[in-house]
């Protein structure tokens, strides 16, 4: 029974999607109304109960969009924060998490790798029949499919 987690690191709205055995069976958002420290606090204790609710095998994340110029230094504190907390969880094996571009995200979901974020929810429904309120998580159900994928590669789904 594998349980791949995807999630799409924001620091207004991390998205997160976790499947098991190739179904649906959480998904949502963790945000944070403070700022600074406190805010990277607050999104790194969202993401460790998660983590401990479904103990996924493998987890997927969205990696840095280099294009995106507006708070790149707080976007990267929230990765960074991130990647440790991936790397102290999966007792530091590499091969428990991977970090995917944006391009190929939109790539699996969309079939081209330059399709824009609003588009993903269309897409999504049409290709796989799931519905999502926020496109953070419809990113993270796209990062949990390119994790199955990832898992079945290596004969472990």
């Amino acid at each position: 029974m594998a349980t791949v987690m995807g999630i799409d690191p924001s620091l207004t709205s991390t998205g997160w999607a976790v499947i098991r055995d190739k179904e649906l069976i959480g998904h949502g958002t963790i945000g944070s109304n403070e700022t600074g420290p406190k805010r990277l606090i607050d999104l790194e204790e969202g993401v460790i109960k998660l983590m401990e609710s479904y103990f996924p095998d493998f987890v997927a994340i969205e990696g840095y969009a280099f294009g995106a110029a507006n708070r790149a230094h707080q976007v990267g504190e929230w990765g960074g924060v991130l990647r440790r907390l991936l790397y102290k969880w999966c007792f530091g094996r590499a091969d428990k998490w991977k970090e995917y571009p944006p391009t190929v995200v939109k790539k699996l979901c969309t079939g081209y790798g330059g399709a824009k974020k609003e588009d993903m929810k269309l897409w999504a429904y049409k290709k796989w029949g799931v519905e999502f309120r926020t496109n953070d998580e419809c990113d993270a159900y796209v990062l949990a499919k390119l994790g199955e994928k990832e898992m079945e590669s290596r004969g472990e789904a």
